[in-house]
């Protein structure tokens, strides 16, 4: 599920941790979530395994992130894995959102993704907040 890097901090910080929450969106169901992940960063590139813990199983995943600038402080990036989940789903997903760095350690963030299962087309939205700490 849910969360990536700040691609932006390479000159200083090198990983972060991430919780927030959100909703998934299949049809006119929401269902909502707690999310979580820890990852880092090299460059404009990052690196994260996540998670989400929903109603009925939790998704577990990794994602790469790339976020190519920064614009005063808001960095757009986009996002993309794979996942798998203790329902016996597995998929990847795409995506993309915004951080909003407050301080050199911590941001705010809002993020979209579409999570296909089983390589249908069949799949849900989320949408995601969280806040993240920079170390």
């Amino acid at each position: 599920m849910a969360l990536s890097m700040d691609l932006n901090a390479q000159n200083r910080k090198k990983a972060e941790i991430s919780l927030g929450g959100g909703s998934f969106y299949a049809g006119g169901d929401g269902v909502s979530f707690g999310a979580f992940a820890l990852g880092i960063c090299s460059g404009y590139i990052g690196a994260e395994l996540n998670g989400a813990i929903v109603e009925g199983g939790i998704i577990l995943g990794g994602n790469l992130s790339i976020g190519p600038f920064a614009l005063r402080g808001l960095i757009p990036y986009a996002t993309g894995g794979i996942w798998t989940t203790t329902l016996g789903g597995f998929g990847f997903n795409v995506g993309g959102g915004i951080r909003f760095k407050l301080t050199e350690a911590f941001a705010l963030r809002t993020e979209y993704r579409r999570y296909i299962f089983n390589g249908s087309d069949w799949g849900i939205n989320a949408l995601i907040g969280a806040a993240t700490l920079f170390f």
